[in-house]
């Protein structure tokens, strides 16, 4: 029963605890939350930039204990509580004061903390969700492990072939010995399926994750980049993500204006005038004040205002001035000094769109005790007085039409009778009935100077793009052709007409284009952009009409939470590939739903950077935008670009695969979504649609290139193997460093700079993946074969069975094919003549084994050039320096050693001596198998080309 200091780590589930502002502790270490809290007495500000990445503080407000015990609110379970309620792990706490809860019998801290009661702990906790999506991210850092596991499967099958030729043939000779023969089979297994194909694929992931890191683009699931890849759809948020998220106050259109536009005729001038200047021109402009200066979640923290920039905007607009305890007071604008004081507050949410306060006031007629409301204009006509003031719907929606954010005032006066306590008790459902309106508050939202571009290279390479937000429909309809996501001229909406009952498309004018059951979203695609608000998305859902909806619309305004995520997941179940983009906490569901989420936060350099990295956005922007091109994402000096780059230095990535470069820490990444972008803008998608494509385009082309190779080993290590081909180890060293340098440049392969028109395979099981990789293999078994057929033509003594003739090595100066016996069998004279079977005696070099060798090094070499994708998604063959230059020196050698220009070079690799006209046949072979292949690959490429899902194919089609 009474209250002890305690260390953090002593805390569990049920602890009551006292919270208070953050500090630093003895090491000078900043101050957290250090366990998920639930408020039940007092009010805090907290910053919660280290999990949302958003700097803009939150408020928040104690629990009704009471009321959650009839709701079903347990405080054993934070997700049934609501967040306003709770106190993060890993949050600091900027402000924080005791109020006696509701329902809650605790006294008064001697910290004079705010009461919480403990409700998680450790990894339990919001923070630890994320921590642990960090650390265990690197268990799935490849690409799709289900193509993986289908690739692996078939090549299994080629390897048992392999294997059951060779088992059987063995069974077959008694004297073979069966534990050889055991060892030999599963060395073709082991052999013949890639072990280095996770390598490969998490080295090519890696890359682009290092790539996107310089950009200042985090990833917490890597596995998803080949998903940007793929893409067929991007989502955008509005506000704070095609706009800037800092708005400009323009005025406030009062009820009288609003009325006096509804009398005028002429369209052009319907628009209500705004009022700029605050002070006390009218009545009306008093009272608008009132509610812009007292209706907000703002708080005092070091002396500033801190909370969203629109409440933030708005207290400046209207001259009113912060003050400690909730106060707030006019300022030298008005005559007459006026104050107020929040007695109840009913904070935002999201689902209702609005807020109110029940406040005190002074200076002003008619009252003490004012109701004061504000939200979303289509919100508050549902609590206002009936009928609805004139000219209330042309108002908000003349202004909206022209792009400005409209908040709608509206206040009452409470009785005098009333007392405090009664006052104090009221419920939002009493608060927010019956309200007189006063005016519409008018922002400003600019476009950020990098959105158009950004979209504009979307839509121009095979990508749709959908505005999907809460502000006002015709707002939205305004931002989306103004950074080109509606290019036509004519825009439809989706609304309820004045009774209230059927639903019509209509024009933002207000002309009827069509009844909502008279045509198809299909029709009127085809000559219209569509638009949706949330009510007409709910009617939509309603007639099981959702799923044609995500088609065709491309505007979505006024959508809950819940809403965007539902459509989000239509677009998933109509088979779209969508991409979400956003930056407040009410995009997290869609931003989780969809294949690649994007949570753009502040652009400067720590998890609890201000915004005012922003401002320089347009410069960055041009500044490292190459002249002609698009460039992407722009690279912003920061800590954290200083602090990555000495790390990469550090872990140098060109061995160590830049592990170290990709450390994500918390505040690096959001719980909010996969990749976490620290950029002014929507730039950073582009960059991710690149890299996308290029480690898609990179993972497809190294299966293609190890399952030619293995296809390959599999015939050499099974057919030629009988035959007496062997492979001594000086060749295996060689062939494998040949084989591992060529992926190594491959996997590390940078994407284009710029952005494709179409789109890459998204599989590899497609027609022409299986046709190229079955007719490249059967020019390459018919080169190996006609290569051995050749050299055993060379050694194989005329009148001689081929069973029966002993082997000998031959010397550097048997030249003469004549002089050449077979290799067919062998015996061991060291072992006193002991019989050892040809295919088990050891390695010696001779000229099949040379010929084969040379053949095998040069098809793994053709395979790789041959089936580099390079452009249009990647660089070049010869942009690629490595791989470049170790196809140059792979050749040059092979040439080398073909002609035996240097006999001590041919020795070193335990190759023989070939005569000169099989060396002449050898080259025209190689080259021969060079060109087919060539001419397959491209002939193949160019018959099958990359196709789009039926889905993405009809959406584009507009």
């Amino acid at each position: 029963g009474r209250w002890v200091r305690v260390g953090a780590y002593e805390l569990v589930p049920g602890d009551v605890v006292s919270v208070t502002a953050s500090g630093r502790n003895e090491r000078g270490e900043e101050e957290v939350v250090p366990a998920d809290l639930a408020l039940i007495a007092g009010d805090a500000m907290s910053t919660e930039a280290m999990l949302t990445g958003e700097s803009t503080p939150q408020r928040k407000h104690a629990m009704d204990v009471a009321k959650s015990a009839g709701d079903k609110v347990s405080l054993d379970d934070v997700n049934t509580i609501d967040k306003t309620h709770v106190l993060f792990a890993g949050t600091r706490v900027l402000r924080a004061e005791f109020n006696p809860g509701a329902g809650v019998k605790v006294g008064k801290p001697p910290d004079k903390g705010c009461v919480c009661v403990v409700v998680r702990t450790g990894f339990g906790t919001t923070q630890g969700e994320l921590v642990r999506t960090i650390l265990h991210t690197g268990e799935r850092v490849t690409a799709d492990s289900k193509e993986c596991g289908v690739f692996i499967g078939i090549l299994l099958l080629f390897a048992s072939a392999a294997s059951f030729v060779v088992a059987l043939h063995g069974f077959r000779d008694p004297t073979r010995n069966r534990y050889r023969l055991f060892i030999n089979c599963v060395t073709i297994l082991t052999s013949v399926i890639p072990p280095e194909l996770p390598m490969e694929m998490s080295i090519a992931v890696n890359t682009s994750l290092i790539a996107l890191a310089k950009r200042r683009v985090y990833c917490t699931e890597p596995f998803r980049v080949t998903d940007a890849g793929r893409v067929d759809v991007c989502c955008f948020d509005k506000t704070g993500t095609l706009t800037e998220d800092t708005l400009k106050y323009e005025g406030i259109a009062t009820k009288t204006d609003v009325a006096f536009a509804q009398d005028v005729m002429d369209a052009e001038s319907s628009t209500p005038v705004l009022t700029t200047c605050p002070g006390d021109l009218s009545k009306d402009v008093q009272e608008a004040a009132l509610v812009l200066g007292s209706c907000h979640s703002l708080a005092l923290v070091d002396g500033a205002p801190a909370g969203d920039p629109i409440e933030r905007a708005g207290l400046a607009g209207c001259d009113w001035t912060l003050l400690p305890q909730d106060r707030a007071a006019s300022g030298s604008s008005s005559v007459k000094r006026r104050t107020a004081r929040v007695m109840t507050r009913h904070a935002f949410r999201s689902e209702l769109r609005r807020m109110s306060c029940v406040v005190s006031t002074e200076g002003f007629d008619g009252g003490k005790r004012w109701v004061v409301a504000k939200g979303a204009p289509e919100a508050m006509e549902r609590t206002l007085r009936k009928p609805l003031p004139k000219g209330y719907k042309r108002g908000h929606k003349s202004l909206a039409a022209r792009g400005y954010r409209v908040i709608a005032l509206c206040a009452k006066r409470v009785p005098e009778d009333k007392d405090v306590s009664a006052v104090k008790a009221m419920r939002r459902e009493e608060c927010e009935c019956d309200l007189d309106f006063i005016g519409f508050a008018v922002f400003a939202c600019p476009t950020k100077p990098t959105s158009a571009p950004a979209i504009g290279v979307l839509a121009e390479s095979s990508h749709v793009s959908v505005l999907i937000t809460g502000d006002a429909l015709l707002t939205a309809c305004h931002v989306a052709a103004e950074v080109g996501i509606t290019n036509r001229e004519s825009t439809v909406l989706l609304e309820a007409s004045e009774s209230g009952g059927e639903w019509h498309w209509a024009t933002p004018t207000g002309e009827r284009v069509a009844g909502f059951h008279d045509a198809s979203f299909a029709s009127l695609a085809h000559s219209h952009d569509l638009a949706v608000c949330g009510e007409g998305l709910q009617r939509i859902t309603e007639c099981n009409a959702l799923a044609e909806c995500v088609r065709h619309v491309r505007v979505y305004a006024r959508t809950a939470p819940d809403q965007k995520e539902k459509i989000v997941n239509s677009m998933r179940a109509a088979g779209l590939r969508t991409m979400m983009c956003g930056d407040g906490t009410n995009d997290v569901g869609a931003l989780k739903a969809a294949h690649v989420g994007v949570a753009l936060l502040d652009g400067g350099g720590g998890a609890g950077s201000s915004s005012s990295g922003r401002a320089t956005a347009k410069n960055t922007y041009e500044r490292d935008t190459p002249k002609g091109e698009y460039a992407g994402s722009s690279s912003q000096p920061g800590d954290v670009i200083a602090e990555l780059t000495a790390r990469m230095d550090a872990a140098d990535d060109r061995s160590a695969g830049g592990r170290l470069a990709l450390t994500v820490r918390p505040g690096d990444a959001s719980l909010a979504a996969p990749f976490t972008a620290r950029s002014g803008g929507v730039a950073p998608c582009v960059d991710l649609v690149r890299q996308g494509r290029a480690t898609l385009v990179a993972s497809e082309q190294m299966f293609k290139i190890l399952g030619l190779n293995c296809l390959c080993m599999a015939y050499v290590m099974s057919v030629q193997f009988l035959d007496g081909v062997k492979f001594g180890d000086t060749q295996m060293t060689v062939g494998g460093l040949i084989t591992a340098g060529m992926f190594l440049a491959l996997s590390r392969a940078a994407p284009s700079a710029t952005l494709a028109p179409s789109k890459p395979r998204c599989t590899i099981f497609t027609v022409y993946f299986f046709s190229s990789v079955f007719l490249q293999f059967a020019v390459h078994l018919a080169a190996l074969w006609y290569t051995l057929d050749v050299a055993k033509a060379y050694t194989t003594v005329p009148g001689a069975a081929a069973d029966t003739v002993p082997a000998t090595t031959l010397t550097p100066d048997a030249t003469d094919a004549s002089d050449a016996p077979s290799i067919i069998a062998h015996t061991n004279a060291s072992s006193g003549g002991e019989f050892v079977h040809p295919l088990e005696s050891p390695f010696a070099p001779n000229l099949v084994n040379t010929v084969s060798f040379l053949v095998n090094t040069f098809i793994q070499t053709a395979t790789v050039v041959v089936n580099y994708v390079g452009a249009p998604h990647c660089v070049t063959l010869y942009e690629n320096k490595p791989l470049f230059y170790a196809v140059c020196v792979s050749y040059a050698a092979l040439g080398i050693i073909s002609t035996q220009v240097v006999p001590e070079l041919n020795e070193s690799v335990e190759l023989f001596i070939m005569p000169s006209d099989l060396a002449n046949v050898l080259c025209g072979v190689m080259a021969c198998d060079l060109a087919v292949c060539f001419v397959i690959e491209r002939t193949l490429n160019w018959a099958f080309p990359p196709r789009t899902s039926n889905a993405a194919a009809a959406l584009l089609a507009r």
